[in-house]
């Protein structure tokens, strides 16, 4: 009888612990900050490393003037799920914390057309799964080779090349 009970009760504490996890993990139920409390949160000096602002502005020149360069785009942006898929929560969430590091949009409208992603700063991980969800969603992702800088034109040759091989041409 008392194994009986207390693997009830190890079983109801197990299930108390795993909602309780849940909520802290899915933000339900998150508590507002107590007044006077601040967030302990400090100003990042630069949104981009030295090596992203020279290839942002690179970029920019490279792709000419009716398209725009937006930088750490998260992929829950661009990636959007039906109502009615299994794993919803799971799959936005781990939309919601990967990010492709530049994004080329038409500047008209912003219609998304290639995501760029640095491999140097990636990890093989990382890069396959926003591969993979830049394929699930039909976008062209261009991953760049691990150097410090490019030729003149090889940027924008990159881009069309993706783009050429993703439509088959």
């Amino acid at each position: 009888m008392w194994s009986i009970m207390l693997s009830v009760s190890f079983v109801a504490g197990m299930l108390v612990a795993s909602l309780l996890w849940r909520r802290e993990v899915s933000g339900v139920g998150t508590v507002k900050r107590q007044q006077g409390e601040q967030y302990p949160f400090v100003k990042t000096e630069r949104l981009l490393n030295e090596q992203e602002v020279l290839l942002l502005h690179q970029l920019q020149t490279e792709i000419g003037q009716k398209k725009r360069v937006l930088m750490k785009v998260r992929l829950s942006s661009v990636a959007l799920l039906p109502k009615r898929v299994e794993r919803r929560e799971f799959l936005m969430r781990l939309a919601s914390t990967k990010q492709v590091d530049f994004l080329v949009v038409n500047d008209a409208d912003f219609k998304p057309i290639v995501g760029i992603q640095m491999a140097s700063r990636t990890n093989e991980d990382d890069l396959e799964i926003v591969s993979d969800i830049m394929d699930a969603i039909g976008l062209p992702l261009v991953t760049l080779p691990n150097k410090r800088q490019f030729e003149h034109g090889e940027l924008n040759a990159l881009i069309r090349e993706t783009i050429q091989n993703r439509n088959g041409h």
